[in-house]
């Protein structure tokens, strides 16, 4: 991975293989598992880090490794902000 950052969780992460094989052009998906704004500046060191930021990884890696055959579709978002945002006021 090309980010500088130092804190290796975000990267822990596996590639993403989806949509899953259990989806169609005619199937719509059903089930989806949403990793909301996982981010290393939450992680210990991070920019904006919190307690035990980092605890969550492993509990997404178990739940990717199970997506395939639970669910339909596996999303992931990440909240950002321009340079001059009023949240970095």
């Amino acid at each position: 991975c090309p980010c500088p950052c130092p804190c290796p969780c975000v990267h822990s992460l596996p590639p993403c293989t989806f949509p899953s094989p259990k989806m169609s052009a005619t199937t719509p998906p059903r089930t989806a598992f949403v990793v909301v704004d996982v981010q290393n500046d939450f992680c210990p060191g991070g920019a904006l880090a919190v307690p035990d930021g980092d605890a969550v990884i492993p509990v997404i890696n178990r739940l990717l490794t199970a997506a395939p055959r639970t669910f339909d579709l596996v999303v992931f978002t990440q909240d950002w902000h321009p340079p001059g945002h009023i949240s970095f006021a």
